[in-house]
């Protein structure tokens, strides 16, 4: 177990390496910032003057540690555009973004278990049907389709919802939904192949025989002993959902930081786009590395 542990470390620790070379260069291929601070009327020794003042005269392997190191300790430079630190920045968005994803991972918890549970127990009926049309729906129609229906439907025919911004709750339903659309599909199919599995067993033949009720042997029987994939699966859709939060922020107009890289890239804001990347990757191979380790202490049959 030690072993598999220290592997998968060196693996997470090799991945980062490889995102911020990728991450680095780039970003820096979109264009000169230093090109673009300034007009083009200036003088030459003024553009000279801020490739200074932004490390770009220095020699890439060099601006690459510096950015890495001073990454390393949160500091990611001043963004070009708001002339503020980038951790300031992040900091300001970053909660409306985790709003947003905590509630979307609320929907995609509630549907995915509760429809993929009850698929699996009728199999084979209309719901079970219905069900699997849904999941294909939700793989199948794009973030920012869905968003536009949604918008289209309870915003401008309806009116019960307001198109976008953040504000009271009101607000988060459309891009809550439209966030953990997708993901309510895969957590579903996986619910239900992981419930069908174990509803054929015989010890929930058993509980049936003795009187158990459905919602029993479902939820308190069945769901247990079948959840191992499915947490699985579940811890890494928050992820997911906070590294796809970009074309639902924008859909939306949802202030976060998925808004944020989107202005950086139309900006050229280079030191934004390449902390908020850094940060979204970091998440998901950090994310993917304590799911490994809980995987194996939940199932001490991995060994490789």
């Amino acid at each position: 177990m030690g072993w598999f542990i220290a592997q998968r470390i060196v693996h997470a620790i090799f991945a980062m390496f490889v995102i911020t070379v990728v991450i680095f260069g780039t970003v820096r291929l979109s264009g000169d910032p230093a090109r673009m601070m300034i007009s083009d009327e200036a003088p030459h020794e003024q553009y000279l003057e801020m490739r200074r003042l932004l490390l770009l005269d220095r020699p890439i392997p060099e601006q690459y540690w510096r950015w890495v190191s001073q990454a390393a300790q949160g500091d990611f430079g001043i963004s070009l555009r708001y002339q503020i630190p980038v951790s300031e920045l992040v900091s300001t968005r970053l909660p409306a973004t985790l709003e947003l994803a905590v509630a979307a991972y609320g929907f995609t918890l509630l549907m995915g278990l509760t429809i993929g549970g009850y698929s699996a127990a009728f199999r084979g009926s209309v719901l079970d049907a219905a069900a699997r049309l849904l999941a294909v729906m939700g793989q199948a129609a794009p973030n920012f389709w869905m968003g536009i229906m949604l918008v289209l439907v309870f915003a401008v025919w309806l009116n019960w919802l307001p198109s976008g911004g953040r504000g009271e709750w009101r607000h988060l339903v459309l891009p809550a939904i439209t966030l953990g659309w997708a993901p309510v599909a895969g957590l579903m199919r996986i619910t239900r192949s992981s419930m069908i599995e174990v509803l054929s067993s015989d010890y929930v033949r058993l509980a049936r025989v003795k009187g158990v009720g459905e919602t029993s042997v479902l939820w308190k029987h069945a769901f247990k002993n079948g959840a191992l994939p499915i947490l699985t699966f579940a811890s890494l859709v928050f992820l997911g959902l906070i590294r796809g939060s970009v074309i639902v922020e924008t859909v939306f107009f949802w202030p976060g930081i998925g808004l944020l890289v989107l202005e950086g890239v139309n900006n050229r804001d280079f030191q934004v786009v390449q902390a908020i990347v850094l940060l979204f990757s970091s998440w998901v191979v950090f994310g993917n590395l304590i799911v490994d380790i809980l995987y194996v202490y939940l199932n001490p049959k991995i060994k490789h």
